[in-house]
């Protein structure tokens, strides 16, 4: 579970720690000299990606205010809502302010 988009990279990212963020590609390179085999890579979190932007890159803030409550009340369950839609119809969501790459041993 990684942060997503390096587009995204900005002063929040900076005030939590992160070093990079990745996209599938950059993910999967990462992991590649494991030799784990990659079963899944995928994008959560869509709807996260512009108040990430907006809070993080445009208006160059360290940490989330308010806004972060209303996100956890209003953007935390549309992002629920249409992950399990977008699983269900058997889509992979084409971006996500985080990723999950689950592997295994071979």
């Amino acid at each position: 579970f990684v942060p997503a988009l390096p587009l995204l990279y900005g002063t929040l990212d900076a005030a939590v720690h992160h070093l990079r963020r990745y996209t599938r590609t950059t993910l999967r390179a990462a992991v590649a000299p494991s030799g784990l085999q990659v079963r899944q890579v995928r994008y959560l979190d869509v709807v996260g990606v512009l108040p990430w932007l907006v809070v993080g890159r445009v208006l160059k803030k360290k940490h989330f205010g308010a806004e972060a409550g209303l996100y956890d009340r209003a953007g935390v369950p549309v992002t629920r809502a249409v992950e399990a839609l977008a699983h269900l119809a058997g889509l992979t969501l084409p971006a996500g302010k985080s990723l999950v790459l689950v592997a295994q041993a071979p």
